[in-house]
C-alpha cells in the first residue's frame, strides 16, 4: 500500500499535479519513509521552480500558493521563506505606487485637469479608482449640463440665467468650450446693452451690466455706459457741469443714440442758466449763496432723472424714500426628545458668520447663521440653485485641502474655515437640493449643534439610505417642510417655543436661531 502511494505521487509530479502529490505524501502513515521523503525533496524543488516562474510571469497570488504549500511540508525551507519575502516586498511596493498615482490622480482632479487625472488612473486599481473615475464622469456629465443651459440662455436672451451659468463653470477648470461660450455671451451682452441705450433705456443697460457678464471696461459701449452712470449722480448732486461733461463723452462713445444729443442740449442750458443765475444780483444779495430752486436745481426731497430721451428736462418729481425690506425668518432649530437635531435654514443663500459678524456685499442677501466660533474663523456663503450648491469665501477657505474663493460643492467634499474648523457637505439624496454640512473637526458657536440643513423644500428623516438625516429608530421617514415661518412634521405645524409635539416615537419642538445683525 506504502509503494503505490509513493507511485501514485510520482505519476502524479509528472503529470504537474504538484498539490494532488503534496496531499499523497505528507500523509502521517507515508511521510516518514524514505521512498516519500526523497519523493518529498524532488516535490519541494518542483514546487520553488514553479513559484519563480509564477513570479516572472507577474502571477504574484499563484506564486505565494506555491510557497505556502512549499511550507506546508517543509516550514523552515529557505528558498520558500525567500520567495514569500519578495512577494510580500513587491506587493507593498505595488500597493505604494498605487496610492502615490490614485493621489496624483486626486490632485489633478480637485484642480478640474480631468483628462489628466484620467491618464494618471491608467495603471492603477482598486475600488479608490472607481470613485475616483466615477467622480470625474459625474463633473463632465455636469460641465456639459451647464454648456447646454448656457446655450440656451443664451439663445432666449436669458441673462441672470446665463450669468448663473458662467458663475458656476468658473468653478469648474476652463476648457475651449467653456471658454468659447464665455466670449460669446459676453459678445451678445454688450449688444444687448448697445440696443438699451440706443433706445435710452439707461437703467435696463445697468441692470444688464450689473450681471458681470462681461468685464471688459474699456470698451466704448461699457465704458459709455459708466460715464452716462456717473452724469446721473452728479445730476442728483445739481452738478450740471460734471455731468454735461460726462454725458458728452458718453455721446462721443456712442453716437448711434440719437437722444444723447438732446441730452447734452438740455444739459448746456442747464449748466448755463446756473452759471448765470450763480454769478448774479440774486447771488449777491444772498451773500454769494442762491437757493438751488432759484437756480434751476431741484430743491431738497426731489430728483432729476437720466435715461431716457426726455429726461433731461427741468420736471422734478417727489421723492419717496424706499422701505427698507424686512429681514427674513431667524433660522430654526430643531429638537429632537430635547436635544438640538439641526440648524434648518431654508433661504437660497446661507452665510455661515461669526456671531459678530456684520454683512457684506457678498452676503448681503443672504441668511446669515451666527454660528462660527469667533471672528477669527472666516465667514463663507452657499448659494443654492438648480445644479446644487456654490461656495464664496476668502483667505482661510479651503475645499478638498484646496484653496478656493468660490467651488461648486459636491457630496463629501470637505470644507475648512481657518484652521480648526472642519465641515462635510453631504447630499444624500441626489433627487434633492437638501444639503446637510456636518462638523467632523472643531465646533461651531453653539458646541450642542453638529449640522446644519440648508432645506430646499423637504428633508427627510429616517433610517435609510436616501435621507438627508439617518434615524434608525423611525421606521418609515418623516418629512419636514417649511411653511408659515416653522416647520411643518408630515404635514402638521411645530410653532417656535411651543410645547414638544410626539411624532414616530419622538417629541419634536423648534426654535428659534436669532439672526446676526
Amino acid at each position: 500500500m506504502l509503494h503505490a502511494t509513493v507511485q501514485h505521487a510520482l505519476t502524479a509530479m509528472q503529470a504537474g499535479r504538484l498539490h494532488e502529490a503534496a496531499a499523497l505524501l505528507n500523509q502521517p502513515g507515508v511521510r516518514p519513509h524514505r521512498r516519500a521523503q526523497e519523493a518529498l525533496t524532488t516535490l519541494v524543488e518542483q514546487m520553488i521552480a514553479r513559484a519563480a516562474a509564477h513570479q516572472d510571469a507577474g502571477d504574484d497570488r499563484a506564486a505565494e500558493a506555491d510557497a505556502q504549500r512549499v511550507l506546508d511540508l517543509a516550514p523552515d525551507h529557505p528558498d520558500a521563506l525567500a520567495l514569500r519575502h519578495a512577494l510580500r516586498d513587491r506587493r507593498q511596493a505595488d500597493r505604494a505606487r498605487n496610492a502615490q498615482q490614485l493621489a496624483h490622480a486626486r490632485r489633478l482632479a480637485h484642480l478640474g485637469d480631468s483628462s489628466a487625472a484620467r491618464s494618471a488612473l491608467s495603471s492603477a486599481d482598486g475600488p479608490e479608482r472607481q470613485r475616483l473615475e466615477d467622480d470625474l464622469d459625474a463633473r463632465r456629465a455636469e460641465r456639459r449640463v451647464l454648456l447646454e443651459r448656457g446655450e440656451s440662455a443664451l439663445t432666449t436672451a436669458d441673462w441672470p440665467a446665463a450669468a448663473r451659468t458662467l458663475e458656476r463653470l468658473a468653478a469648474l477648470r476652463p476648457t475651449a468650450e467653456t471658454r468659447h461660450l464665455r466670449r460669446r455671451v459676453h459678445a451678445a451682452a454688450v449688444d444687448a446693452v448697445a440696443a438699451h441705450l440706443r433706445d435710452g433705456n439707461l437703467e435696463a443697460a445697468q441692470r444688464l451690466a450689473a450681471l458681470g457678464l462681461s468685464n471688459d471696461a474699456d470698451h466704448p459701449v461699457l465704458a459709455a455706459l459708466a460715464d452716462l452712470g456717473r452724469a446721473a449722480d452728479a445730476l442728483a448732486r445739481h452738478d450740471a457741469a460734471a455731468a454735461l461733461v460726462l454725458t458728452r463723452r458718453g455721446a462721443t462713445r456712442l453716437p448711434e443714440a440719437q437722444w444723447l444729443a438732446d441730452a447734452v442740449d438740455q444739459l448746456t442750458a442747464l449748466r448755463d442758466a446756473q452759471d448765470a443765475l450763480g454769478a448774479g444780483p440774486l447771488s449777491e444779495a444772498a451773500g454769494g449763496s442762491v437757493p438751488a430752486s432759484a437756480t434751476g436745481r431741484p430743491a431738497a426731497g426731489h430728483r432729476l432723472p437720466l435715461g431716457c430721451p426726455n429726461a433731461l428736462t427741468h420736471t422734478v418729481e417727489p421723492h419717496h424714500p424706499m422701505p427698507l425690506p424686512s429681514p427674513p425668518p431667524a433660522p430654526l432649530i430643531l429638537h429632537r426628545d430635547g436635544e438640538p437635531l439641526a440648524a434648518v435654514a431654508s433661504a437660497p443663500a446661507v452665510a455661515l458668520a461669526s456671531p459678530g459678524h456684520a454683512p457684506t456685499a457678498t452676503d448681503a442677501d443672504a441668511d446669515v447663521l451666527g454660528l462660527l466660533t469667533g471672528p477669527d474663523t472666516p465667514a463663507v456663503t452657499l448659494t443654492r440653485d438648480d445644479e446644487g450648491h456654490l461656495l464664496r469665501g476668502g483667505a482661510g477657505v479651503t475645499v478638498n485641502d484646496r484653496s478656493v474663493e468660490r467651488a461648486l460643492l459636491a457630496d463629501g467634499d470637505r470644507i475648512a474655515l481657518g484652521p480648526r474648523l472642519r465641515l462635510v457637505y453631504r447630499r444624500p439624496n441626489p433627487a434633492s437640493q437638501t444639503a446637510v454640512l456636518e462638523v467632523s473637526a472643531g465646533r461651531l458657536a453653539r458646541p450642542d449643534l453638529r449640522r446644519v440643513v440648508l432645506l430646499a423644500g423637504e428633508l427627510l428623516i429616517g433610517p435609510h439610505r436616501g435621507c438627508h438625516l439617518r434615524d434608525a429608530a423611525q421606521s418609515t421617514p418623516l418629512v419636514v417642510r417649511p411653511g408659515g415661518g416653522t416647520l411643518l412634521l408630515d404635514g402638521t405645524a411645530i410653532q417656535p417655543g411651543a410645547s414638544a409635539h410626539p411624532h414616530g416615537g419622538a417629541d419634536w419642538s423648534v426654535a428659534l436661531l436669532p439672526h446676526v445683525s
